[in-house]
């Protein structure tokens, strides 16, 4: 419950912006391990996130469940990543 109006009280402020915010995705093969590094820029917060998956692995329904994630869709791309790891920006 908030103060009267003329209580002379602040109540709420509020701030209208352009974010101006890039999103990344960078595939980095590791070509002696046989892995795919996906380094992936500020989809869900501003961070990044790496997740190797094994070459073998990477493919249309992997390539899917990225799609998904970068419209904003429930996804399961890190589901099976090795080496997870998340870095706020």
């Amino acid at each position: 419950m908030g103060a009267p109006p003329d209580s002379g009280r602040l109540e709420e402020v509020r701030f209208a912006f352009t974010a101006d915010v890039s999103l990344m995705v960078r595939l980095l093969p590791d070509h002696d391990e046989g892995t795919l590094r996906f380094q992936v820029s500020n989809f869900d917060a501003l961070e990044t996130v790496n997740a190797d998956f094994p070459a073998h692995l990477v493919g249309s329904d992997l390539l899917d469940q990225l799609a998904r994630w970068v419209i904003g869709e429930p996804n399961e791309f890190l589901k099976t990543a090795q080496n997870l790891r998340r870095v706020e920006a």
